[in-house]
């Protein structure tokens, strides 16, 4: 098992009391190997955190807008299409 001392990145819940932890706090991160979950643990249940290097802020994410026309034309739209070409 391997312990590895990280800022959250997120919002988490401490798995040994409850206690929430928040963005940018020090959590504890125990690892099993062969197991992808981590066990996720606050300064006060895994000990004292090491120190950290200070939080840096993400760049920010620009908002993606889909493009509904582009959604809009489905297979269905495209067999009617090919459908219309025939001649009988």
């Amino acid at each position: 098992m391997s312990r590895a001392w990280a800022r959250a990145g997120i919002d988490q819940v401490c798995g040994g009391c409850g206690a929430s932890i928040a963005a940018g706090d020090p959590r504890c991160a125990l690892t099993v190997p062969g197991v992808r979950r981590a066990l996720v643990r606050c300064a006060a249940c895994a000990g004292p955190a090491p120190a950290l290097p200070p939080v840096v802020a993400p760049p920010p994410r620009v908002p993606v807008v889909a493009d509904f026309v582009a959604l809009r034309t489905t297979a269905a739209d495209w067999r009617r299409r090919a459908a219309a070409d025939r001649e009988d």
